[in-house]
């Protein structure tokens, strides 16, 4: 277990990258939540369509971010974590920007498959994080990492809303652009990584061909299989609603500004996925890993059920904080169950894995969404959480061996 004197930039990093994560969340954030909306200026005009190609375009980005990403972790293994998340946040910022040209939805689609291919901050920051983080701090570190992708997710559909209802959609994405531009000059500045290569040198061609086949194995293990599993019902659960939630939003707003009050639904549950994802490791610091996961993805399951039957705009906010309140903090202790199953040296291989899982789960929680608000009911979507969060409490249960991780001097 790796001493803490060897990593001693490691709480400025932490502290420079949360920003650098809240940062990029919310600069994406400006758009995704409103996708329905420029679907529909775009031509499409009925709102069960909208939720549906919503749902094509999340599966585009999955694709992109799914078939590139162990190639990511393997550049990221040999050349270092800190130039891959400068890579991922840069490309991310000239194809988001580039977005705002788009004219019909199939071109719109196509810019998200490659800010998929060209992007995957998420996972390069995660594994940037722990390998400059003290082992026995590691799922602290990814807890409050994800609370800063709540945070940017708390912000971001808020500005977005105001972007899109004073300036259109397209302004949106260019404001995408330059947002994603300041976390890659931040951590070219300020976040110290001392990389070393690795003992046995990564020939070039084995960056393209070797990942598949490291990522083969990563998934055929029993515990990484299980946590993966876990990680893609517990992310494609908390994106089945987005096709959806704004034309809901819709069913309950009396407002003119429908895009200002679907800002407000993500800015609620944002707020508290953040806290969520805080107290969670704190909580699990306690009772340990598994009891977190069982509990919090129990007690998300039941939560689901009210907004089923909402019919004020009131109630429905109240409900997506009491869910945010314990879904935040699923994904909080499933990234700390990551960061203490990396190999140190091989962070990128075991993000990428994670990230690939992660385009799955973007591919198909948008997808299963816009499938099932179209074919049955826009609420249904809820219902569909209801289940995941219920197989992820299960799986935890069998599936997770207790993990404890202690100090040492």
């Amino acid at each position: 277990m790796e001493p803490e004197y060897q990593n001693p930039y490691w709480r400025r990093n932490l502290a420079i990258m949360w920003l650098v994560q809240t940062v990029t969340v919310l600069s994406f954030t400006f758009t995704f939540p409103f996708f329905p909306l420029f679907f529909k200026e775009l031509g499409i005009e009925d709102p069960g369509r909208a939720a549906f190609i919503t749902g094509i375009s999340g599966w585009a980005l999955g694709i992109g971010l799914g078939i590139f990403s162990p190639i990511w972790g393997a550049v990221a293994d040999k050349y270092g974590k800190k130039i891959n998340v400068i890579r991922a946040t840069a490309l991310a910022a000239i194809v988001l920007g580039l977005s705002g040209f788009a004219d019909s939805p199939n071109q719109l689609i196509l810019t998200r498959f490659f800010a998929g291919a060209f992007g995957g901050a998420g996972a390069a920051i995660l594994a940037l994080v722990v390998a400059t983080t003290p082992r026995y701090r590691a799922a602290f570190a990814t807890g409050i990492i994800q609370s800063a992708m709540f945070a940017g997710s708390t912000i971001g559909p808020v500005v977005g809303g105001i972007l899109f209802d004073n300036f259109g959609m397209r302004w949106a994405f260019f404001a995408n652009g330059i947002g994603l531009a300041i976390p890659a000059l931040m951590v070219i500045l300020f976040v110290n990584e001392d990389f070393k290569k690795p003992d046995r040198d990564i020939k070039k061609s084995e960056i393209f061909f070797k990942p598949y086949a490291d990522f083969i194995r990563t998934v055929s293990s029993g515990k990484m299989a299980s946590l993966l599993m876990m990680y893609f019902l517990a992310h494609s659960a908390m994106l089945v609603i987005f096709p959806a939630l704004p034309v809901i939003i819709g069913s309950v707003y009396k407002g003119d500004n429908l895009a200002s009050a679907s800002g407000i639904a993500f800015m609620t549950m944002g707020i508290t996925q953040s806290a969520s994802a805080i107290l969670a490791g704190l909580v699990s610091s306690k009772i340990g890993l598994k009891k977190t996961i069982i509990g919090l993805a129990g007690i998300s399951s039941l939560l689901y059920i009210p907004p089923i039957f909402a019919t004020e705009f009131t109630h429905m906010i109240l409900f997506l904080a009491l869910i945010g309140l314990f879904q935040g903090g699923v994904m909080g202790t499933l990234n700390g169950l990551f960061a203490l199953s990396a190999v140190p040296g091989k962070e990128g291989m075991t993000f990428g894995a994670q990230q690939v899982i992660m385009a799955a789960s973007l591919s198909a929680g948008p997808l299963i969404g816009g499938i099932v608000a179209f074919a049955i009911s826009l609420r249904a979507v809820f219902a569909v959480n209801i289940v995941f969060f219920l197989m992820v409490a299960i799986a935890a249960t069998f599936l997770i061996k207790s993990v404890t991780v202690q100090k040492q001097n």
